[in-house]
């Protein structure tokens, strides 16, 4: 009867070990898988924005400078298309 007390708290003593064991490394798993995402929260996404701007960084200075000289002729073209609209109304009349 003393041996089977023995074992009966033996075993107990082992399930109880084995289900602490289970919990604390459940427990570093839950903690380092948090740690891990708040890691990689804090690293800097990139945003469309900084992919624009790394791309206007990168282009060739001759490429901007075309761009802009596109940009002030086809301004220029409307203010012309402005003009002769404005003459072309009065002489409607």
């Amino acid at each position: 009867m003393l041996e089977e007390r023995a074992a009966a708290h033996s075993t107990g003593q082992r399930r109880r070990a084995r289900r602490r064991r289970l919990l604390v490394g459940l427990g570093a798993a839950v903690l380092l898988s948090g740690a891990a995402g708040y890691v990689v929260g804090l690293q800097s996404h990139t945003t469309a924005s900084d992919i624009t701007a790394q791309y206007d960084a990168a282009r060739s200075p001759q490429a901007s400078e075309l761009s802009s000289e596109v940009n002030r002729t086809l301004l220029e073209l409307w203010r012309m298309e402005d003009v002769e609209a404005v003459r072309n109304s009065g002489r409607s009349r």
